[in-house]
């Protein structure tokens, strides 16, 4: 049973931290990884940024670095049950994320396109590329491993600090700029189409 959070008495941004790290500690993966840092990269910089601002509270700050895949139980759930997913070593639950409004915004969500070819794939979220045009992918079977971009407007898009970003559609990568990238991500991304 999840318990209510509450952060009363906390600046803005210490709440949000606060209801970040227990909601973590109620979730399923807290038994496995008891540990709530592993919820930000030592590599995510955002919160050294001057030019980052959060939308829900003021300054520069992010804790998390990971988000859940909305399709996941995430904020636009397809898949809730671990036994439809046909390919869980080929589908990923969390993304490494570049959200430079401040703090990831909700799960990480992209538009997936139709299997086999995803050629109409395309960014909702961001990806990160903390790591020298990598990002970290955490997979439905329980193994973790990094991607390395072969797109270039997908390296400047995750590494853009613009908090404009998401909704500037000259800035947005298309499957005919990003067609690796975007095929590796919609490949991996779980729907009920693609299990």
């Amino acid at each position: 049973m999840r318990r209510a959070i509450s952060a009363a008495g906390l600046s803005a941004i210490d709440a949000d931290v606060f209801k970040l790290r227990e909601g973590y500690k109620q979730g399923a993966l807290y038994t496995y990884a008891p540990n709530v840092n592993v919820l930000h990269c030592p590599a995510d910089r955002r919160a050294l940024n001057s030019s980052v601002t959060s939308v829900t509270a003021p300054g520069n700050y992010a804790f998390g670095s990971f988000s859940g895949v909305a399709s996941l139980n995430g904020q636009v759930s397809v898949i809730t049950k671990r036994n439809i997913l046909q390919h869980p070593s080929e589908r990923y639950l969390w993304v490494e994320e570049n959200d430079p409004r401040g703090e990831n915004q909700n799960s990480w969500m992209m538009n997936p396109g139709t299997p086999p070819t995803f050629s109409t794939a395309s960014f909702v979220d961001s990806v990160a590329s903390w790591h020298g045009n990598l990002t970290t992918f955490s997979w439905a079977d329980g193994h973790a491993e990094t991607h390395k971009w072969l797109d270039g407007p997908t390296v400047t898009y995750a590494l853009s600090m613009d908090p404009n970003k998401f909704y500037v559609s000259s800035l947005v990568p298309t499957f005919a700029k990003s067609p690796h990238d975007l095929y590796f991500l919609a490949n991996g991304y779980a729907t009920l189409q693609n299990p």
